[in-house]
């Protein structure tokens, strides 16, 4: 991946991670495992199923 692509992917990405951090509840991010569990379930509820949607 050429280096503009890459800044702007992690650019992305960082903004992607602030917003699901933003809805997810406390008690959903106690260990590493929850926060793992979230972030799993919200990137397919938001980010993938859209996605594929949109394709």
């Amino acid at each position: 991946m050429n280096p503009e692509n890459q800044k702007k992917l992690q650019e992305y990405a960082r903004g992607i991670a602030e917003i699901l951090y933003q809805e997810a509840a406390p008690e959903d991010l106690a260990s590493l495992g929850d926060i793992e569990k979230t972030i799993r379930q919200q990137t397919l509820d938001y980010v993938a199923l859209r996605e594929l949607l949109c394709k």
